[in-house]
C-alpha cells in the first residue's frame, strides 16, 4: 500500500512543482538554495571511546542514526539505531542533536539517503556521515524532501561529489543546491493533496512499528509455551 502510496505522491509532485516549471517558471514561483529556506544546515559527529567511557553509568542511552540506519525507501530502521550516554548527546554532541521534523541526508559513503526525523526516535543524535537539514517554518519538511529527491536536485548536487578514500559531499554543495518554491499564497492548496498521501504513508509506518512490536514480545512467550493462544487473545482484548 505505502509503494503505491509514495509512487502516487511522486508522480504527482513531478506533474505539479517539476514538469510544470521545466520551460519557466510561472509567474510568481522562485528557485532558492537550500540555505535560504532552511535554518540549519550542519552534520552530526561521532563521540570518542574516551567520551562514552568517562560518562555516567547512570546515563539513559539516547538513539544515534548513523548511515546504515537509513533505509533506501527513507524508512529509519529503528533496529540498526545505536545508542550513546545522555551526557554525550547534551554535551560533545550538542550540536547534532535533532529535531522531529529535521530532514537528514547521508552525506558520506553511501550518499544520497534520506528521510524525516519522527517524533517517536526523540532524543536523538547523528553521525558526521548524515547531514541535519531544518527547514524554515513555512517550508514543510516533506515538500523539502520530495523536491530534494527529484532528478535535477539529485544531478546538481551530484556532479560535485569529491571522491577521495570515501566519497563525500560537503555541506556548502548542499547548501548551495537548488529547489523551486511556488508563490506562498497558493503552496498550501498546491502540497495539500500530496501531504495527505504522505501522512497516510507515515500512519501505515507507524501500525506496521505497532505490529512488528506485538509480534515480538508475543511469539517467544508462544513458542516457549509461557503464553497460549487462547490467552494471548484475553490479554489483547
Amino acid at each position: 500500500m505505502n509503494e503505491t502510496l509514495e509512487a502516487l505522491a511522486q508522480s504527482l509532485f513531478k506533474s505539479w512543482f517539476v514538469d510544470a516549471t521545466q520551460s519557466a517558471l510561472p509567474k510568481g514561483w522562485e528557485t532558492k538554495s537550500l540555505a535560504e529556506v532552511t535554518e540549519l544546515i550542519t552534520k552530526g559527529t561521532t563521540p570518542t571511546q574516551e567520551d562514552v567511557a568517562s560518562a555516567p553509568i547512570s546515563d539513559a542511552q539516547i538513539n544515534f542514526l548513523r548511515v546504515n540506519a537509513i533505509a533506501e525507501d527513507g524508512v529509519i530502521l529503528d533496529e540498526k539505531l545505536t545508542k550513546i550516554p545522555e551526557s554525550v548527546h547534551t554535551g560533545v554532541l550538542k550540536r547534532s542533536v535533532l529535531k522531529a521534523g529535521d530532514v537528514v541526508y547521508t552525506i558520506a559513503g553511501t550518499i544520497g539517503r534520506m528521510s524525516i526525523v519522527r517524533d517517536d526516535l526523540l532524543p536523538v543524535n547523528c553521525n558526521q556521515a548524515v547531514a541535519i537539514i531544518r527547514p524554515k517554518l513555512e517550508v514543510p519538511s516533506s515538500f523539502l524532501l520530495l523536491s530534494m529527491k527529484q532528478t535535477a536536485f539529485q544531478e546538481e548536487l551530484h556532479s560535485n561529489i569529491v571522491h577521495a578514500v570515501q566519497a563525500n559531499l560537503s555541506l556548502g554543495m548542499l547548501s548551495r543546491a537548488t529547489i523551486i518554491l511556488p508563490p506562498k499564497e497558493t503552496f498550501g492548496s498546491l502540497f495539500q493533496p500530496i501531504n495527505a498521501l504522505l501522512k497516510k504513508i507515515d500512519a501505515n509506518r507507524a501500525e506496521s512499528r505497532t505490529l512488528a512490536a506485538l509480534r515480538d514480545a508475543l511469539l517467544p512467550k508462544l513458542l516457549s509455551g509461557e503464553l497460549r493462544v487462547p490467552e494471548t487473545q484475553t490479554k489483547l482484548l
